[in-house]
């Protein structure tokens, strides 16, 4: 018991464990409550004052400057810091969302007609309030068929983005493809995409603000960076830009989130519908230049959703 208690008397163990439950929590409010992880620098500053320590320890030994616990409030208050900055949210504009709750017994997919033409109706007079926002939008989401196997290329700065399909093949009820990327003719981006049949597996490849953005099935990829990987989401999907404003679904935490240039609002759903395919594409969300409809389900209700951004 003795060597033990003299163990953690040693200032190298207790600054490690300092760092060791700075990283611990840093890590959890990075996961579980942030609405964005945590940068990669900023997560380096307690380890970095520890290094610091060490060094100071070994030249000043005997110096006030070396005292154990002042460096161990310094790792705690930088890791306080960290947490409150990340936590800080940069201010988009307001979005107006309006929640319409659908009748009892709707569901979806439905292809009963008097569902058919109670969605008809329902859309048709939700968007007649607002088709002051239904104006033109640049089609970022249209893509051109193969040709055979090279989409339609994309011209950015005098630069060529060119999607290229690889190579395919059935694995039961899904299909696994490959593509890749090119710029200029040389490959910058490799991808595998794996999705159940029928869906496809490219629903976006566009450029915008000087970026080259790919939607393929549950991964949205911005100039070559997996926005998945990096705000550790489970499954990103359906890029939408509103006014000039980027949007799109995340899910985080079992929840599935709206999301507006990179960071959750304060809107979220059990389930949104999308995905769908032939007859039942009707019911997957649908964006105009200022205005965003879909299908969600919250708390076992079915609700169809208006979203615009507020000048």
């Amino acid at each position: 018991m003795k060597k033990f208690l003299e163990f953690f008397k040693s200032p190298h163990i207790q600054i490690a464990l300092a760092t060791g439950i700075s990283i611990i929590v840093m890590a959890y409010f990075s996961k579980r409550v942030l609405a964005q992880p945590i940068a990669y620098l900023p997560l380096a500053i307690p380890p970095f004052i520890a290094t610091i320590y060490e060094a100071v320890l070994k030249k000043y030994e005997n110096s006030w400057v070396s005292s154990t616990w002042y460096w161990i409030v310094l790792i705690f208050l930088s890791t306080f810091l960290v947490i409150l900055f990340s936590a800080q949210r940069p201010i988009n504009k307001p979005i107006t969302v309006e929640t319409h709750l659908l009748p009892d017994g709707f569901r979806i997919p439905h292809d009963v007609s008097e569902y058919y033409e109670m969605h008809q109706q329902f859309l048709d007079s939700l968007l007649a309030l607002n088709s002051d926002l239904q104006s033109e939008n640049p089609s970022i989401r249209k893509l051109n068929k193969p040709q055979p196997q090279e989409y339609a290329p994309l011209k950015m700065d005098g630069n060529t983005y060119t999607l290229r399909y690889k190579s395919g093949r059935m694995d039961g009820t899904e299909r696994e493809e490959e593509y890749n990327i090119l710029l200029n003719g040389e490959i910058i981006y490799d991808f595998t995409s794996r999705a159940p049949i029928p869906i496809d597996h490219i629903h976006g490849f566009f450029t915008w603000k000087n970026n080259w953005i790919l939607e393929y099935y549950k991964e949205i990829i911005i100039n070559g960076e997996n926005i998945n990987e990096k705000y550790v989401y489970d499954t990103s999907f359906y890029v939408s830009v509103i006014g000039d404003d980027f949007f799109y679904f995340a899910q985080k935490n079992g929840q599935i989130h709206l999301v507006q240039n990179h960071q959750l609002t304060d809107y979220y759903y059990d389930e949104v519908i999308v995905y769908q395919c032939c007859g039942y594409a009707r019911y997957n969300p649908r964006f105009w230049k200022n205005l965003l409809t879909f299908y969600a389900k919250k708390n076992d209700k079915m609700y169809f959703v208006n979203v615009y951004v507020q000048d």
